[in-house]
């Protein structure tokens, strides 16, 4: 359970309850579509980012702190979610375009 004030989430990247960057810091991943993102800390030393699954996505969410001071942090774990197949097709004339929600 996340709680807090999110009035300011913005592309899916909130800065509720941050704390002010001491020493170097991670800057934010470019594509960060697949991912709710709340940046607690950015700092290398003390990095605090909670990832999870956007909408139509599913996964282990992981936030990892870069390498580098200025370097994007890692986001990775959620993929397009997709609907399952039947266990069985026969009976059925079916052409499968897509099985993306």
């Amino acid at each position: 359970k996340v709680s807090g004030d999110f009035s300011k989430a913005i592309d899916g990247v909130s800065a509720a309850g941050r704390e002010e960057a001491q020493g170097p810091v991670c800057a934010r991943p470019k594509d960060i579509a697949n991912y709710t993102i709340m940046e607690l800390s950015t700092s290398v030393e003390r990095f605090a980012v909670t990832v999870g699954c956007a909408a139509g996505f599913v996964g282990e969410a992981v936030a990892k702190v870069c390498a580098k001071a200025d370097e994007p942090y890692s986001v990775s774990g959620c993929i397009g979610a997709k609907c399952a197949e039947p266990a069985s097709w026969e009976g059925y004339d079916v052409e499968q375009v897509s099985a993306e929600m």
